[in-house]
């Protein structure tokens, strides 16, 4: 979704980037080509830039003319914006590199085992990575992977990151809370009758007796 709430950016690996608008439901704008073949698709929080990744580079275009403004050398299976448009996450199958956008610099590369979902926080010093049985949590600051869980249901696609608190449980038939800096699985979200397919997690989640 476009920061205000008005337009939608679509990816298909046959079609261009597309941009929606969402209330007279028809594509105002297309971006790139078909052969790009995007994966995925990031508006950064401003809206004045939008980042398509496909599996060799990430290409950054002008969010209201469409036009090309730089490419990164890295492909983009998952991408996330820091707060200020200047630094951009992208994923690849070997963990995280972290770019300064304007200058197409990597500044920082994160190994990780387990890089299909990522999930950033809110000051872009965490990172989590995910697959089908793992997820680790990585410090942007050391560069480092600061815990790694295993053997777990659930776990990808994708991830959910609320403050300290991970959820995970898509395709199982409960959801689990993890507290991240300590380790601990926190609860079982528990009720479901066939496996969970959505999850959506409020802005501030808690970790008390009543789960959000």
């Amino acid at each position: 979704w476009h920061p205000d709430g008005k337009s939608v950016a679509l990816v298909g690996q046959t079609l261009p980037l597309q941009i929606w608008d969402a209330e007279k439901n028809k594509v105002t704008r297309t971006v790139g080509a078909p052969k790009d073949a995007f994966l995925y698709v990031a508006w950064d929080p401003e809206g004045k830039l939008l980042a398509g990744g496909t599996a060799k580079e990430t290409q950054i275009f002008d969010g209201a003319g469409g036009k090309l403004v730089q490419t990164l050398p890295a492909a983009g299976f998952a991408l996330a914006w820091a707060k200020g448009s200047k630094r951009l996450a992208t994923m690849q199958s070997d963990g995280i590199k972290i770019w300064d956008v304007g200058d197409a610099k990597c500044e920082t590369t994160i190994a990780a085992l387990d890089a299909q979902a990522l999930a950033v926080n809110a000051d872009f010093s965490t990172f989590i990575t995910g697959a089908s049985t793992s997820f680790s949590v990585h410090d942007r600051a050391t560069a480092k992977t600061v815990r790694r869980f295993e053997n777990l249901a659930g776990t990808e696609p994708p991830l959910w990151l609320g403050g300290k608190i991970v959820v995970t449980g898509i395709g199982a038939l409960k959801l689990t809370q993890w507290d991240i800096d300590t380790g601990k699985r926190l609860r079982f979200l528990e009720g479901h009758t066939g496996p969970i397919s959505a999850v959506a997690v409020a802005p501030t989640i808690s970790a008390g007796p009543t789960p959000t």
